[in-house]
């Protein structure tokens, strides 16, 4: 494994590594590091995905109990374009949140917007689906008619 570099000054011979073995040892690492990076990047993004699907759910609850404590009509927009969201009520934002200037997810919606009645229920919709997606990974929000709201693979 080692072998003669080159003598010292002093007449000795100092044991060291060849080429060879530095370049084997170095791509060797360099291919452990490339797998560690990659598994940590997809962590990365699942969580990010995650996390801005849990911010679109409060978004959605914030603008159902907007309407029942207002007893007024209230939509939430969803802004595929730029990847925000935002309450609405009579042309005042109430709230927003910037999900992919936030997580970097890219947003895809069935409908643009949902809109909540005095009742809390939705009106004039049908089902909406809202997913979020980061590199491989995705996950999705249901909005029913009725208001609720359910992440995919959540039983209701």
């Amino acid at each position: 494994m080692f072998s003669i570099a080159h003598a010292s000054f002093a007449g000795r011979v100092r044991p060291a590594f060849t080429l060879a073995e530095s370049l084997a040892v170095l791509s060797i690492a360099g291919i452990l590091l490339a797998l560690v990076v990659s598994r940590f990047s997809s962590r990365a993004d699942r969580l990010a995905v995650r996390s801005a699907i849990g911010d679109a759910e409060a978004v959605f609850a914030a603008g159902r109990e907007l309407a029942l404590s207002h007893r007024t009509e209230v939509a939430v927009l969803v802004d595929t374009l730029y990847g925000d969201m935002r309450v609405m009520e009579h042309g005042t934002r109430l709230a927003a949140r910037r999900l992919r200037a936030v997580y970097g997810v890219r947003l895809t919606a069935t409908r643009d917007s949902m809109v909540y009645d005095a009742r809390g229920l939705g009106r004039g919709v049908a089902n909406l689906r809202v997913v979020a997606l980061r590199g491989a990974a995705s996950d999705t929000l249901f909005v029913s008619r009725l208001g609720r709201v359910r992440r995919a693979g959540q039983v209701p």
